[in-house]
């Protein structure tokens, strides 16, 4: 089965065989274009004040004739890839096809009841010789033609309930309602105060087989069973006082905890798990959240690598920490923040016997094949934690790590947070290494101020044996070369894999390309680590190498300040007005783009829109209109604003702004967003006003001329392409 559109709306909307589903999930984690048009179907499909398409003549490539015909598979070859191109090019196109292919999976698969009363009105819509106007609908299925009346109160909205012709409905109801209104405080206060004495009951979560659908709509609904009375648990008369005893409730579940309890067992008898374990009475024990307790859990041993540099920074777990670069042979104490600085790797060993290597690394440090774009991932940031259950417990911020059993004899194990999710992995013998990365994207489209971005998880089995236990799913036969690669994101449908991986992945090794910029930058990383010592802040080091240092050092200095949060300077870098430092600022902006980029929480840090009253640019002495327009800029554009000319006007006015930040965003979206055109006006945000006067009249020359927006466009790459590096 081919990865057509048509085949992911199926299995996003889970109309395929489960045989198909398995078969089109490898494919997915296969293949990068798939992902990302996955996480565009769920963009769009989200997406507030998206337009409708414009209207077409029949036979058209796009109308409703020939989109039904699409979805049925009727459509076509020549006709289908004529669509589909459309809806690529299109978020418009693709929201309705995907919207349409939703409704129709709803509908198709629980058809609605409407009333026959609902019927006879829209029938009377109808003028004209055509229309009858005392047509009949049929009685259904629900009740007899004497109690119509009733079928309808039952199915229509409050509306139509006012809409019956007894009058003293109508203000019956406004009066109850009232009436419940001022009872309601009463009858809580009084659950309240005679609930208060009584105990609460956790309840299990029990196993189940995460491939039968029907048990996990069935367990999902098993913590709205209400708790049993412990006082009147163990009493043998109860029965006799309770009238309710073998009565029904509303979900047809009995009110006796002894019945509720068998379902419970029955509900999974004889349904192990996916690696056979399991069964009846085997439950799954809430992972608890870590505890903010400090202790010597490691030791830092320094680079991950021979000839690699290394630098761990540490923030210690309280209000008055700073940022700290930790000694080799140094202890590591849980509860701290620990990051290794993007391109440099740093090795811990635990006392327990697991070698922990967090991977800072660049983009640029890839070797990948051609057409393969390398994951945003730049620093590894990681928080241990106190455990009795694990040989480590961690929780991964961001980046790369790579876990290995460095024990004599027998298995590690280690819990892996990330997020809300909690991975234990097992690494089965000495020698065997696993390699977990986390990342986050945004996509095209995000309502950054609503939704969160993207967030992508991997775990591979570098070498050796292993297993993976996750929430209902276990693994515990995994191999490499073999089944050992998973994949997850937070749009998608969870934990996919263990995908075969019959040799090691090149995405996932830890050689450096040989190439001339390779060697550069690897200069570039020495120089900073020989200046950066373990008396001094670590910010306060990297801030005198962007006084003194070279092009490539104060390039790799602004990933750094990234790393560590450094807001409030990269903000000073980027209101540089030094005409030499243009490479600094575009630098400083790709970092800002992927701080913010982490989500909401970031971006009202940089300044609190719901409010306009706090922020670091607040502080930083922006005004509150001048910080709106910052963080708008901060992020990509919609596809409509793209399509706006009054966007390019917009964006060419921002070139004189007073800002300096704002003109350097505006120059590079206009760079972004003009990709095609032939000649693009050539511009510096420290040149002086007549200079910036005369570049913004060229930007807004190119609107009235119809150059912009570009005739075709093309989804355009976020500012930095597939790297996240601004442009040069």
């Amino acid at each position: 089965m081919r990865l057509t559109l048509r085949t992911l709306l199926a299995y996003l909307d889970d109309t395929l065989e489960p045989s198909e589903i398995k078969q089109i999930g490898q494919k997915v984690a296969e293949s990068d274009a798939a992902q990302e048009l996955i996480a565009r179907l769920k963009q769009v499909t989200r997406r507030r004040r998206l337009t409708t398409p414009p209207d077409t003549a029949k036979g058209e490539s796009f109308d409703p004739n020939t989109v039904a015909a699409y979805l049925d598979n009727e459509l076509p070859s020549e006709q289908v890839a004529e669509l589909e191109k459309l809806c690529l090019e299109s978020d418009v196109h693709l929201a309705e096809v995907a919207a349409c292919h939703q409704i129709l999976t709803l509908v198709l698969g629980e058809p609605a009841l409407v009333p026959p009363t609902a019927k006879e009105r829209m029938y009377g819509l109808v003028k004209g010789r055509e229309a009858i106007p005392f047509r009949k609908a049929p009685a259904n299925d629900l009740g007899a033609e004497g109690d119509s009346e009733e079928t309808d109160d039952a199915m229509l909205s409050v509306l139509a309930f006012h809409r019956q012709q007894n009058g003293w409905k109508r203000w019956v109801l406004p009066v109850a309602g009232v009436i419940l209104f001022l009872a309601l405080p009463v009858v809580l206060i009084a659950a309240l105060l005679q609930g208060s004495n009584l105990p609460r009951e956790t309840h299990p979560i029990q196993v189940v087989n995460i491939a039968d659908k029907n048990n996990l709509d069935k367990d999902a609904n098993k913590d709205a069973i209400p708790p049993k009375n412990s006082d009147t648990s163990g009493d043998k008369n109860n029965d006799a006082a309770n009238p309710n005893k073998d009565k029904p409730s509303k979900d047809n579940s009995t009110t006796d905890q002894t019945t509720r309890d068998k379902a419970d067992k029955d509900a999974n008898k004889d349904k192990p798990n996916k690696d056979g374990t399991g069964g009846p009475g085997t439950t799954l024990k809430r992972p608890a959240e870590p505890t903010a307790d400090r202790e010597k859990v490691a030791t830092y041993q320094g680079t991950a690598k021979m000839g690699a540099p290394s630098i761990l920074a540490q923030h210690e777990n309280k209000a008055d920490g700073s940022w700290t670069r930790v000694a080799p042979n140094s202890t590591v104490w849980t509860a701290d923040k620990l990051v290794s600085l993007p391109g440099y790797t740093s090795e811990l060993t635990t006392t327990s016997g697991v070698r922990l290597q967090l991977w800072g690394t660049l983009p640029r440090f890839f070797q990948l094949p051609p057409g393969k774009s390398p994951p945003p991932l730049y620093e590894s940031a990681v928080i241990l934690h106190t455990t009795k259950e694990f040989d480590l417990d961690l929780t991964l911020e961001r980046g790369r790590i790579f876990l290995a059993n460095a024990k004599d004899k027998g298995p590690a194990s280690v819990r892996v947070r990330f997020g809300k999710e909690v991975w234990d992995l097992t690494l089965a013998e000495p020698g065997s290494e696993a390699a977990v990365d986390v990342y986050k994207v945004t996509p095209a489209n995000l309502d950054w101020k609503r939704d969160e971005p993207l967030a992508v998880a991997n775990l591979y089995l570098v070498q050796g044996k292993g297993g993976l236990r996750v929430d209902y799913q276990s693994f515990p036969s995994l191999s490499s070369p073999g089944p050992s690669l998973f994949s997850w994101n937070s749009y998608g449908r969870g934990l996919q894999g263990p995908f075969e991986q019959p040799a090691q992945l090149a995405a996932f090794g830890k050689d450096v390309p040989a190439t001339k910029e390779a060697t550069d930058l690897r200069e570039g990383l020495d120089g900073i680590s020989k200046r950066l010592g373990e008396k001094k802040p670590v910010n306060v080091v990297l801030q005198e190498i962007m006084d003194d240092g070279s092009q490539t050092q104060r390039s790799l200095t602004i990933y750094c300040l990234g790393a560590i949060d450094a807001m409030p300077t990269l903000l000073d870098i980027l209101d540089n007005k030094d005409e030499a430092r243009g490479q600094d600022r575009i630098d400083t902006i790709g970092v800002l783009m992927r701080w913010v980029g982490r989500g909401s929480g970031h971006a009202r840090q940089l300044f609190d829109y719901t409010t306009g009253k706090s922020g670091i640019m607040i502080d930083k002495k922006y005004t509150a209109g001048e910080a709106a327009i910052m963080l708008k800029l901060l992020h990509y554009p919609d596809e409509l604003e793209v399509r706006e000319p009054d966007t390019y006007d917009t964006l060419a006015d921002y070139l004189t702004h007073k800002k300096m930040a704002i003109r350097e965003l505006a120059n590079l979206h206009l760079i972004n967003l003009s990709r095609g055109v032939k000649t693009i006006p050539s511009y510096n945000a420290a040149w002086d006003q007549t200079r910036l006067d005369r570049a913004a009249q060229e930007w807004k020359g190119m609107v009235k001329r119809g150059e912009l927006p570009p005739p075709a466009p093309q989804p355009p790459a976020p500012p930095g392409g597939p790297s996240g590096n601004p442009p040069k």
